[in-house]
């Protein structure tokens, strides 16, 4: 069935090559518009219409299908056609409103609509994304992560700094009051300040706290991974050294000391514990 999908489309494409457009575009739009069909091949056929230029078929159809979908859920499909109106110059509004929305997720095509936002030059946008309170985390660090990406890294820098190590005043925000707990918070804006050589130490210095300190242990194992992305085991062998740590944390320790070379050391740190 997939390639019988794919045939039809490449067959009017080839019609269109063949100067038979009318039949093309009848071709495409039927496909396009068929609410029976499965949706990755109904949106294929739009962007279909897209590379042969019949954008006026291609806006109508995709406010159609959006009209079809609901107000919650199917979230990678609406993406996906918000990405391609925006491409049509129907700007960032619709992919704004998604990302923005309550219930948005961790879908697949979160990284591509940060893309979009930032190849087509709205980088303000995405800026205003970054800073804002009332939407998930998520969201703030794709914001981040594309603004670095698409050369607006300085103010990307001053957001990230304030999460890795945040002042008493953030702190007292109803956001960060809101986190169950900030490591996770913290290891994540560290690991994207880590790109930075003026900002490795700080993110060291998170990773090492976090590491040491109470939170969860995900965010912990987060932390100890950056360090031993940085070739830190002088302080992973501190780390390591310490008993009182969980032992799973200790075995994730352990194993990243002897891929760094400490094969020895780690050795001596599992004796030590099981001696105990």
């Amino acid at each position: 069935m997939t390639g019988g999908r794919f045939a039809r489309i490449s067959r009017a494409e080839a019609l269109e090559h063949g100067g038979q457009i009318h039949e093309a575009r009848a071709a495409l739009c039927s496909l396009a518009q068929d609410t029976s069909e499965i949706w990755w091949a109904r949106l294929e056929s739009v962007n279909a219409l897209v590379r042969l230029g019949l954008k006026d078929d291609a806006v109508h159809i995709s406010h159609a299908m959006l009209a079809e979908l609901p107000v919650e859920g199917k979230q990678d499909t609406q993406i996906e056609i918000a990405e391609i109106l925006a491409r049509l110059g129907e700007g960032p509004a619709l992919i704004l409103a998604i990302l923005r929305h309550k219930t948005v997720g961790r879908g697949r095509n979160l990284a591509s609509a940060f893309k979009t936002l930032g190849m087509l030059g709205y980088l303000d946008e995405l800026l205003s994304l970054a800073r804002d309170l009332d939407v998930g985390l998520n969201i703030r660090f794709g914001a981040t992560s594309a603004l670095i990406r698409f050369g607006r890294s300085e103010e990307a820098e001053d957001i990230l700094q304030g999460w890795a190590n945040p002042t008493a005043e953030v702190k007292n925000t109803p956001w960060f009051k809101a986190l169950s707990s900030d490591a996770g918070l913290r290891c994540e804006a560290a690991r994207q300040l880590s790109q930075f050589p003026g900002q490795r130490k700080l993110a060291e210095q998170v990773w090492d706290e976090v590491a040491r300190g109470d939170a969860g242990e995900n965010a912990r194992i987060a932390a100890v991974d950056g360090l031993w992305r940085h070739g830190r085991a002088d302080v992973l062998l501190k780390i390591g050294a310490d008993q009182s740590i969980p032992p799973k944390l200790q075995k994730r320790v352990v194993a990243w000391l002897a891929h760094l070379g400490y094969k020895s050391e780690a050795e001596a740190i599992l004796r030590d514990r099981e001696s105990r």
